[in-house]
This record gives C-alpha cells, structure tokens and sequence, in this order.
C-alpha cells in the first residue's frame, strides 16, 4: 500500500510541473492592444481618435496625379479644401472658410517662416513635387499649434532628409518630366537616396520654368495680350542635400540643407511708374521673388 501511494505522489507531481511549463510557454504569446472606443447611440463605433485629431493624409502617390506648382493648387481637390490665388505661383491653402493666420502651415511640424499667412499673393516656400506626404488637420487638435490656428493646420513631410531606411538594395529615387501645353512651361523634378542599414543620403531638386498661359479671350484690355494673360509667369528652383543616421530600431539623428527660390508674376495687379523726364505713363507689372534656406 505505501509502494502505491509512493508512485501515485510522484505522478502528481510530474503532471503539475507539465502543466506549469505549458503555462509558462503560453504567456510568451503576443498580446494585441486593442483601440479604445466611445461608447455612444449611433449604430457605428468611432475610435477615441476620429473625436480629438482629425486627420486626412495625402501621399505622394496622390500628390503626383495633381498638377500644380504650389501647396494650395495641389490641395485644392480635398473635402473641404480649397485655395487663395494670385496666378500660378501664389496660392495657399483655405480649410473651411479661414485663410491666412487662422491656417498654420508647417514644415515637418515646424513653421514654415514665410509670409504668405500675412501677404496673400506671396507663394508658400514648399514645393509639393518633392513631398513624402501631406497632413492637412483640423478640430481641437489644431490648437496643439498656436491658438491662432482656428481653421486648422497643414503639415508638409518632405523628402529632404531620410527619414527611415534605404531599400534593401542600398539605393532608390525617381525622375519626373512635366510639359505644361497652356503656358508651355516645363517642370523637371527628381530626387536620390543612397545607404545601408545605419545611413541614408538624400538629394533633391526641381526646375520649374512657365510662360504667361493662354486664355479663351481677353480678360482684360490691359492685362491681355493677344491670347495670354500677361504677367502669369512662373520660375522656381529648389535643392537639397540631407543625411541621416539610424541608430536603433526606431531612433535617428539627422541633418538637411534646402535652397528654395521662385519668381512669379501677379496678373491683374499692376500699378503706373510716372516719370518726369520722358513725361509718359508706363505700366509696371508687380511682381514676386521667394526663397528660404
């Protein structure tokens, strides 16, 4: 009889070490954090997010279907966005009525130091051709970036500086050309990135060289001339050199030098230079130049 209990024990004992080692293989296992949710009425669950931060993001997929030379002309087709123009090369984004001060506009979460938000016929100092992504936010979130920024804010991602791995294959980039038939104005644009797994190079450039555009009939008498509206021009070029180092799986430090420099012509505002020695009237088309380091 204590041979048997002997043995019985011993089972036991085996059986519950097995199962302490089951069970200790079993916590190993992944754990998924799920989203948190408002509880509401409506017959659709909302995560906590859609309430504080609105966001709709374009990619560069979808930036480079839309043709334009500036940040509010490439945004014009988003829901409830639409554009401030002073001709080809000043336009800037309106989110829901407000414009100006009332819409930051950032530079990878940093202002773009500009004075289109004060100047309406100055051009935003981005070149949409060479941008990784576009947030365009609006609600409370907003405020996160002054409380002036009532309308909502626009934050362009540029590829100016890596901002994650190069290919496996330690090199990528991509060339485009752009004819423009209406101002018969050509657009080239491109941009390289060299690396491995702990650095990445990137450079970038676009030349942007527009006439005056074509139009149906005259305007007006003395800003037409012939089939073009004068002073609708556009000249841009814009590079940069950046580089960056990844030092842990989600860590980086890095650096980036841009030059961005247009010249763009305002239709329909000009303004008369009287000179008192030829005593002749001239008119004198107003005129901008652009740039930041």
């Amino acid at each position: 009889m204590n041979h048997f209990f002997l043995k019985s024990g011993a089972l036991v004992c085996i059986a519950l070490g097995s199962a302490h080692i089951i069970n200790a293989e079993s916590s190993e296992e992944t754990v998924y954090q799920l989203d948190d949710y408002i509880v509401s009425a409506g017959p659709n669950l909302r995560s906590i997010r859609d309430y504080a931060a609105p966001v709709n993001v374009v990619t560069a997929q979808e930036l480079t279907r839309q043709s334009g030379s500036s940040l509010g002309a490439v945004l014009d087709w988003q829901p409830g966005v639409s554009s401030s123009s002073f001709g080809a090369g000043a336009s800037r984004p309106i989110l829901r009525g407000f414009d100006g001060p009332r819409v930051r506009i950032l530079d990878a979460g940093l202002d773009t130091m500009d004075v289109s938000d004060t100047s309406p016929d100055h051009a935003v100092t981005l070149e949409p051709l060479l941008t990784e992504r576009v947030e365009v936010l609006r609600g409370p979130s907003t405020l996160l970036y002054g409380s002036s920024a009532i309308g909502g804010a626009v934050n362009v991602i540029g590829k100016e500086m890596p901002r994650q791995r190069v290919d496996p294959k330690g090199y990528e980039g991509a060339l485009e050309a752009r004819r423009d038939s209406v101002s018969g104005g050509d657009t080239l644009a491109g941009y390289a990135t060299v690396g491995d797994d702990d650095w990445a190079l990137t450079i970038t450039a676009v030349d942007r060289d527009a006439d005056d555009y074509e139009i149906p009939g005259d305007a007006q008498e003395d800003d037409a001339e012939g089939d073009t509206l004068e002073n609708s021009f556009v000249e841009t070029e814009q590079f940069s050199v950046g580089a960056s180092w990844f030092f842990s799986e989600e860590n980086r430090i890095g650096f980036s030098f841009s030059n961005y420099q247009t010249r763009y012509g305002l239709p329909g505002h000009g303004h008369d230079d009287h000179e008192e020695e030829e005593e002749e009237e001239e008119d004198e088309d107003a005129r901008r130049r652009g740039g930041g380091d």
